[in-house]
């Protein structure tokens, strides 16, 4: 009986054989659908711009669907500057005096733009105010990074009085 020999493949045929397995699979994933884990997409690998209404759908992000840190947080005293008016929710108001409160958003804000109007009395008042982490806030506020000091003043004599004021924290 005669021996067969079987002859081993060339170098090149090993790699027809390879490049033919790769391809074929690369199809195959490519084909699929691609699943990513939650929160494996961050801010920073979305390009500026790449996210638009019309690819997500009209009406698929409301103010109710963003987090905290992306909302607005306002406050608008009355008149008097003694209470809340209106508010976005979870802000508090604490008296510091004549002319000055202390607006406690509930939340950090160190990071985030402040606006501060005096309620409308026809240029007759201004609003100032300071980060109770820059500045020395009354007990329990001192040092906070949620709060802000107040100070509403009247124009014409420059003092310190008791006026409404609108207070926000942007995101």
């Amino acid at each position: 009986m005669r021996k067969r020999f079987v002859r081993r493949p060339s170098p090149a045929m090993v790699v027809a054989l390879l490049a033919l397995c790769l391809a074929a699979t690369g199809t195959a994933i490519a084909g699929g659908k691609l699943k990513l884990g939650k929160n494996a997409v961050k801010t920073k690998n979305i390009k500026d711009g790449a996210v638009t209404e019309a690819k997500i759908g009209a009406g698929a992000v409301s103010v109710g669907k963003l987090a905290g840190s992306a909302k607005s947080i306002w406050l608008e005293t009355n008149v008097g500057g003694t209470a809340i008016a209106h508010q976005s929710g979870g802000v508090t108001i604490t008296a510091d005096g004549t002319g000055q409160k202390v607006v406690d958003f509930g939340t950090n804000i160190s990071t985030r733009g402040i606006a501060v109007t005096p309620y409308i009395t026809l240029g007759e008042t201004t609003a100032q105010y300071g980060r109770c982490i820059d500045i020395g806030c009354p007990a329990p506020f001192a040092n906070s990074t949620s709060a802000i000091e107040v100070f509403t003043f009247d124009a014409t004599t420059n003092t310190l009085a008791n006026t409404g004021f609108t207070a926000a924290a942007l995101p």
